[in-house]
């Protein structure tokens, strides 16, 4: 059965909700971790389509995951096994359904999250030391089949901005991108980075307020300077200037890869590195007809030489 649109993503008509519905209660693999299992509406994520149980011996929620790929089976896990409170638990993985050609994941449900305003600021700080224990583990994973980050996308994103009339330095960021590129490169260098980095993929084991690890989900790496993900964290949370703990991510990343024993920077070049990969991130982000999608450019981006 096809389930996948043109889109990618899993189908959600009647008929493809059932069919995995039924697949998931014949695979074997599953049924002997889980029992009640149930379709349900996820708030978060469009790819997949994703199923609840309860574990047989715990009794705990079991979330399984329909329309993973190869890769993120790979990373959690992988990630699980080095680092059982990075990621959450994994039961079991697989790339078959019964006669359906899909890959699935068996995983333990967080029960907190995403990380919010609940946490009254904390959860940047959270989320910064969970990806800096993601740096850490990712070093010890290999995946050739990583995507890279090029100067040629980068391109794409601000070209992109352009099209749509980002308000701001937008032209002369791309005729610098040369420059600019070669600088990140050597200043930051290229390596596994979460890429998706923002709030919604950071859940919790404890209620908010409380708690001292979150738990990272969503796993889909990708290779470019790691500058790029705290960056993307703060273009996205740079709307409410007075919202508590959002500012300076960027460099506080770099000082929680520097305390991890990580590649890191400081000074000026810290200060130019933030502002160029901010200034791609709101490029990349500049989607006028979305709400929430909107982030001008850093004003200080026109002072980079």
């Amino acid at each position: 059965m096809r389930i996948f649109d043109r889109n990618g993503r899993v189908s959600r008509s009647d008929a493809v909700l059932r069919a995995i519905l039924d697949a998931v209660n014949q695979t074997e693999e599953i049924t002997s971790i889980a029992s009640d299992i149930e379709l349900f509406v996820q708030e978060y994520g469009l790819i997949a389509v994703h199923l609840r149980g309860l574990h047989r011996e715990t009794g705990l929620v079991v979330i399984i995951k329909v329309g993973t790929s190869a890769r993120e089976n790979l990373w959690c896990t992988e990630l699980h096994r080095h680092c059982p409170d990075l990621v959450p638990r994994v039961y079991a993985a697989g790339a078959r359904l019964g006669a359906i050609d899909v890959h699935w994941l068996a995983s333990e449900a967080i029960p907190y999250g995403p990380l919010g305003y609940s946490w009254n600021g904390r959860e940047f700080e959270l989320m910064l030391d969970a990806g800096t224990r993601f740096y850490q583990q990712a070093k010890r994973i290999e995946d050739p089949t990583l995507h890279v980050t090029t100067q040629s996308e980068v391109a794409g994103w601000i070209e992109g901005a352009v099209r749509q009339r980002c308000p701001g330095a937008v032209d002369m960021l791309l005729s610098r991108l040369d420059d600019h590129w070669e600088f990140i490169l050597a200043k930051c260098g290229s390596e596994t980075c979460f890429e998706d980095f923002h709030l919604c993929n950071g859940l919790m084991r404890e209620p908010p307020p409380g708690g001292d690890r979150a738990v990272l989900i969503d796993i889909h790496p990708n290779r470019r300077p790691w500058i790029l993900d705290p960056a993307y964290l703060q273009v996205l949370n740079s709307g409410d200037l007075n919202r508590p703990g959002h500012r300076d991510l960027v460099p506080r990343m770099a000082v929680k890869r520097r305390e991890a024993g990580l590649a890191s920077l400081g000074g000026p070049d810290l200060d130019a590195a933030t502002t160029i990969a901010q200034a791609w991130m709101a490029a990349r982000q500049w989607q006028p007809d979305l709400v929430g999608f909107a982030t001008p450019l850093p004003r200080s981006v026109s002072r980079i030489h």
